[in-house]
């Protein structure tokens, strides 16, 4: 539904506000970070860009006004690493199966064909706190039966000091998890969200700024509570129903440490898209004021629509974690509830089961014949309920304002619709593909490159997913997820009546390297079996080297 409906009526109009408010206020200033991997060419580990730390002694803090900017250029320019791939690809069918494309930033072709890609970079050591300047590009140039395009992935620079971070242009996502942010992906990138279930990285990246907060100690707390957050906007750039939507993006968090080896990691992640230009050519609000009414989740003034102006201006959307984390001798292992709002009733846990749970295991030692599991449950069939507004009583009637939009009605809370808005049409789609948990499945992109939303968003799936060297010599990374698939409450597809069962699998992995042979040789198989997309296998080869 997104346009945090009914909150003012069942919790409050103030509570969002207060709760939108304290994020604000701890995190303005402050931008998420992102991480420079493209991920198309092997298994996520292998895709980042190696730490500079690994070539750069950590220096130790210095103020900015003392720092030597000449010794800064030189340790960026040191910490430069390019790495360049080609990969092959057939498909028994026209289209490309699920994990041949999923979370994988977009970039990859939904069809069989080559993909080419360059990306170069200088890493920022995310554990210092020396004033640090970064930068990252990536590209890609595809040839498949869809068509042939080159795409730009990454093209951002960033600027570090103390716990502060700041990018600016296109950057993907970095993880957060063990106390810090890191380029390598979350849960060993064997989730069926990267640990997001909001932002996943399933779409391309928006062009913006992103600020964030590095994890810091709160005061009187005995070292046992931590903070981090993030404060973002971006713009969508691809043809949608309301061109040119901006999006707004905050979160908090704090991570407790419960006992010696026991922590939690609690929070909240809001994301808002508005502005933007409608078919029928007006503007939805777009000033300053209105900017402020998205950052503290209130409603709309004079110039908004009906519903905006009884709700939170804009269609917001956003997660609640709650993640239990325990740290061993050589491995790590956390449990977690990602669940996702997309109005006031998800913020009070009325859609209550609904989440990705996840329970993960992670050794230390990357060699091990297994060294990270995953397993998940994704369930997002609740949403608060079936409906919405439910008619009242002639009783109910007779206590309720006639003049009132849901005159007749009472306001239950139900049909989230997650993703899905009534203003913004296209729904938390880019460029045709879900930003969120892949596993949901969008409109298909008309004539004019417009996709008009989701189709279904009612999910039951189990996934499994595994990864290590075999032979302690060779990575691999294994993902199977099953599904059945409920539509909408509003349904409007025939096809989700029968509740269609999906299966996907995915392997990748490496090669042999021979020593005479600069490159790194790459293999995957993929496969989906079930009815909502065609059966079908898929092969790719390819290569990378790194320099």
């Amino acid at each position: 539904m997104g346009n945090i409906n009914m909150f003012h009526f069942m919790c409050g109009e103030g509570t969002f506000r207060k709760i939108c408010l304290c994020g604000l206020l701890s995190c303005c200033g402050n931008l998420s970070a992102y991480a420079a991997a493209s991920g198309s060419f092997a298994i996520q580990e292998q895709n980042n860009l190696p730490d500079s730390a690994a070539v750069i002694k950590r220096s130790s803090d210095k103020s900015l006004s003392s720092v030597n900017i000449k010794s800064v250029w030189k340790n960026m320019v040191m910490g430069i690493r390019s790495e360049a791939g080609i990969r092959a690809i057939v498909s028994s069918r026209d289209t490309l199966p699920f994990w041949a494309t999923a979370n994988m930033h977009g970039i990859m072709p939904k069809s069989g064909g080559a993909i080419m890609s360059l990306k170069t970079g200088s890493c920022i050591d995310e554990g210092s706190r020396r004033f640090q300047l970064g930068f990252g590009a990536s590209g890609v140039t595809y040839f498949s039966g869809h068509g042939n395009n080159f795409l730009i992935d990454e093209l951002y620079g960033a600027v570090k000091k103390g716990i502060f971070r700041l990018d600016i242009g296109r950057r993907n996502r970095e993880y957060y998890y063990d106390g810090m942010y890191h380029n390598d992906l979350m849960y060993g990138g064997l989730s069926v969200s990267n640990g997001n279930i909001i932002y996943s990285g399933n779409a391309r990246t928006m062009p913006g700024y992103n600020l964030i907060i590095e994890p810091f100690v709160m005061p009187f707390t005995n070292e046992r509570v931590k903070v981090y957050a993030n404060f973002s906007d971006y713009k969508m750039l691809d043809n949608r129903y309301v061109d040119g939507t901006m999006v707004h993006s905050q979160s908090l968090f704090i991570n407790v440490r419960l006992a010696k080896r026991w922590s939690m990691d609690l929070g909240l992640e809001d994301w808002a898209q508005w502005a933007g230009k409608n078919p029928d050519g007006t503007k939805n609000p777009s000033g300053f004021k209105d900017y402020l009414r998205i950052i503290t989740g209130t409603n709309g003034g004079s110039d908004a629509s009906a519903s905006d102006m009884i709700n939170a201006l804009g269609n917001h959307l956003g997660r609640i974690l709650c993640k239990l984390n325990y740290r061993g001798d050589g491995y790590r292992a956390s449990l977690a509830m990602d669940g996702p709002y997309d109005d006031g009733s998800g913020m009070s846990f009325q859609n209550f089961p609904d989440a990705i749970w996840t329970l993960y295991y992670g050794s230390d030692n990357k060699k091990r014949w297994v060294s990270d599991v995953v397993l998940e449950i994704i369930y997002t069939k609740s949403q608060s309920g079936m409906y919405h507004l439910r008619p009242v009583s002639e009783e109910e009637k007779k206590k309720q304002d006639p003049n009132s939009w849901h005159y007749g009605y009472r306001v239950s809370g139900g049909n989230d619709n997650y993703f899905n808005n009534s203003c913004y049409k296209s729904g938390w789609t880019y460029y045709g593909r879900i930003a969120g948990i892949p596993l949901y499945t969008p409109m298909n992109v008309g004539a004019d490159g417009v996709t008009m939303g989701i189709c279904n968003n009612r999910v039951l799936a189990y996934h499994f997913g595994i990864r290590g060297m075999i032979a302690r010599k060779l990575p691999y990374s294994l993902k199977v997820t099953y599904s059945k698939n409920y539509g909408r409450y509003t349904q409007s597809y025939k096809l989700f009546d029968s509740i269609p069962h999906e299966l996907y699998i995915g392997l990748d992995g490496e090669l042999p390297h021979i020593k005479s042979f600069p490159f790194v040789l790459t293999y995957g198989v993929y496969s989906n079996e079930g009815e909502i997309f065609k059966d079908c296998v898929a092969f790719s080869f390819g290569m990378k080297l790194k320099f």
